[in-house]
């Protein structure tokens, strides 16, 4: 999947959620750009990207680009998710450890 994203005006905002599912060695990717340009002041924007693994070969690569021209800019991203569909519940959360390492 590929998104463009380019903030050109003041006080603009986005979003960008992408959800991949693989299996039997299948693929993901994600290749996005968002761009803040000059004079898009206070721009917002929030891009998650979420892949469920349903075996141990497969994979999702995530390619991101962020170019930023303002300093006020407010841009928030998420680090792919790899949940393996083998993980005991589907709702389960995070362990704290795992929350701290996330953080880094």
């Amino acid at each position: 999947m590929r998104r463009k994203i380019i903030h050109g005006a003041p006080k603009t905002t986005s979003s960008v959620f992408s959800k991949s599912i693989s299996k039997d060695g299948g693929r993901g990717s994600f290749r996005g750009l968002l761009e803040v340009g000059k004079g898009a002041t206070e721009a917002r924007s929030k891009v998650v990207c979420d892949a469920l693994l349903l075996d141990e070969h497969s994979r999702s690569d995530t390619y991101p680009t962020i170019r930023i021209d303002e300093n006020d800019a407010n841009v928030g991203t998420r680090p792919p998710s790899r949940r393996s569909a083998r993980s005991s519940s589907s709702t389960s959360r995070p362990t704290a450890s795992t929350r701290r390492r996330l953080r880094r």
